[in-house]
Formats: structure tokens, sequence, C-alpha cells
């Protein structure tokens, strides 16, 4: 196996703008768990058995249409 190219990191630019001091008085934002309900953790890392209702998987299936182009 020949490498005669060099790779190298990607460019890390800096944001343009300055950036946002978070006042101490301002809530932390806590994760909800699409899963479960449950806060402090997200679907992909639940631990808790996934709800066995239907109008969850009904409400997906309504979020895949489109919408018609219109001029």
């Amino acid at each position: 196996m020949e490498t005669s190219e060099k790779i190298c990191p990607p460019i890390i630019k800096r944001p343009l703008g300055r950036p946002r001091i978070v006042p101490p008085d301002e809530p932390k934002r806590r994760h909800k768990c699409r899963r479960c309900g449950m806060y402090g953790h997200h679907e992909r890392t639940c631990k808790n058995s996934a709800p066995l209702d239907s109008t969850s998987q009904g409400s997906h299936e309504a979020s895949t249409n489109k919408r018609s182009k219109s001029n």
C-alpha cells in the first residue's frame, strides 16, 4: 500500500460575529426523549421500553406528506 499524498486535518474557520454572553440566570436547556417523554436523555440513548401507542406511528405517517409547489 503506497501513500504518497499527505492527509491534513480540515481548516478550522472562526465563525463571524460576536459570541453571545449567556446570563447566569438563564435556564439550561433540558433534553426531552421522544420515545418515553422523560427529560435528561435523547431517544438514541433511551433505556426505557418504547410505548406501544398506535397514535405515535400514525403521526409519523402524516408528517411524510409533501407540500405541493405553488406559483
